[in-house]
């Protein structure tokens, strides 16, 4: 197990590591959760704890890649993870591509592109779906490959953004036009892009038009392309729709996850000592699972700490990329699938 890991936590677990009575009572339902983590650089970790945040299950995503691991693009980062039902996980590795795993290591699916980065989901037809992060303008930022890995469906967005002055000619960081740091088909066929850069959110109908967009107004201080919203924040993250037109999503300056319904903030969740939240989603229950550069915890309710996993950050001018430790968290079904929408 982990050793270099400082558990903290509080309401969750006592002070000799057992769990509590109430969460073992007969019959409770066990509360599974996945996340990555990448303590040291080039070495992801794929951990799955209990309610309590206790290891169940580890796995080095590189010793278990064995020969399909290379390093043509630079480390592979882990930058996300779906349970999918069956109980594989879904990894998206930028740099190398997507991998589909077992609990016992085994690759039972592979797609080769090193530019898929922050988001992949396995969607009901069987297909996947996921985010090209650093792509150029008139690339695909969003694609959806078959079981076969023959593309189906692709967005570059330059349709509905290129003509835009704010954004057209725009270069983020690695050169990158858009910035999508979530993905996901809903249930009605079309699909949400949450674009970092562009500081929204849109909703794209299956023939690639723009029919809804929710934006965030820029502070004054960002550097990029600036937009309006009620809310102010900018660089969205992790952004899910839930059932009832529900959305939550991370957003920074301020740090901060937020829950929207019709769009009006219902929920803020902000902690002067998280940074950089890069994930989170709202369970059914109301808790609220977190990745952060430093940091991945369970929020009860009423803002509580259930669990909490926290690693100091690398010292200023070290690998920038050893400070984003923590890029994604998933709760488990019963069924070894994801309990999020996306």
């Amino acid at each position: 197990m982990l050793t270099l890991l400082l558990l903290s936590c509080s309401a969750g677990v006592d002070s000799t590591g057992a769990i509590p009575a109430e969460v073992e009572q007969e019959g409770a339902p066990a509360s599974y959760t996945v996340f990555s983590a990448e303590i040291v650089v080039g070495d992801p970790l794929l951990i799955e704890v209990d309610a309590a945040g206790n290891v169940t299950w580890e796995i080095h995503v590189k010793d278990a890649l064995g020969s399909y691991w290379h390093a043509d693009h630079g480390n592979p980062i882990l930058m996300d993870v779906q349970p999918v039902k069956g109980g594989t996980f879904l990894l998206s590795l930028y740099g190398l591509g997507l991998v589909e795993i077992n609990r016992a290591g085994e690759v039972v699916w592979h797609h080769d592109d090193p530019a898929a980065s922050h988001d992949v989901d396995r969607l009901a037809n069987g297909n996947t779906l996921y985010a090209r992060t650093w792509a150029a303008q008139g690339e695909n930022a969003v694609v959806e490959v078959n079981p076969a890995g023959t593309e189906v469906w692709t967005w570059s967005g330059v349709e509905a953004f290129g003509s835009d002055p704010r954004f057209d000619g725009y270069s983020d960081e690695g050169q990158a036009w858009m910035h999508p740091t979530a993905v996901q088909r809903l249930a009605d066929g079309r699909t949400s892009i949450c674009m970092r850069n562009f500081n929204e959110i849109a909703l794209v109908d299956p023939a690639g038009k723009v029919v809804r967009e929710v934006t965030f107004q820029s502070p004054e201080a960002d550097p990029g392309p600036k937009n309006t919203g009620n809310l102010l924040g900018h660089r969205p993250h992790g952004a899910e729709w839930r059932p009832g037109h529900r959305l939550s999503v991370a957003l920074r300056s301020p740090d901060r996850a937020v829950a929207i319904e019709d769009g009006a903030m219902v929920r803020e969740l902000r902690n002067p000592e998280i940074s950089g939240i890069t994930d989170v989603d709202v369970l059914d229950d109301g808790h609220v699972l977190l990745a952060a550069h430093d940091r991945v915890q369970e929020v009860d309710a009423d803002g509580a700490v259930v669990w909490s996993w926290v690693v100091p950050s690398e010292p200023a001018g070290t690998d920038d990329r050893a400070r984003h430790i923590f890029q994604t968290i998933a709760r488990l079904n019963a069924d070894g699938g994801s309990v999020d929408f996306d």
